[in-house]
């Protein structure tokens, strides 16, 4: 099969360009699930949607369950994803122990990730918490 375009199609590979958002709607996910189903390729789902190939692409690989992609299922899995993402920073946040050690710490001109090293390997009564994660909450130092 052979694809042409003409100036004004949405498809066409000269005038595409990508879409700036970082997450994919529903509504995508179900144009996503519904190309995958007409046996489409990753290049055409991604110019239909004005979407880059490798985002189509992960959004496959992270949204299938056992090799069938769903958009129903991948929209539970993204959501999940965000979810741990954000629980992951809340960890300084919400432990008055943790957010006094590293408050203490970030006084003390030390790294994120230093602090978090020394919580793995020295301070281990302390709960371990990424270098993202301290990195990425707001601590004030006064």
């Amino acid at each position: 099969m052979i694809l042409t375009f003409n100036a004004s199609s949405p498809l066409n590979p000269n005038t595409l360009k990508y879409k700036a958002m970082k997450h994919l709607e529903y509504c995508e996910r179900r144009s996503i699930e519904r190309f995958i189903n007409n046996v489409k390729g990753v290049r055409y789902i991604g110019r239909a949607l004005s979407r880059s190939p490798s985002t189509i692409s992960e959004e496959i690989k992270n949204g299938s369950v056992r090799g069938v992609y769903r958009a129903d299922r991948a929209e539970k899995k993204a959501k999940l994803r965000r979810k741990q993402a954000k629980q992951q920073c809340l960890k300084v946040a919400m432990n008055p122990v943790v957010k006094d050690y590293v408050t203490k710490q970030l006084k003390d001109n030390q790294s994120p990730e230093s602090i978090s090293g020394r919580i793995k390997e020295i301070d281990t009564q302390i709960p371990y918490v990424s270098a993202k994660a301290g990195d990425q909450t707001k601590v004030s130092i006064e």
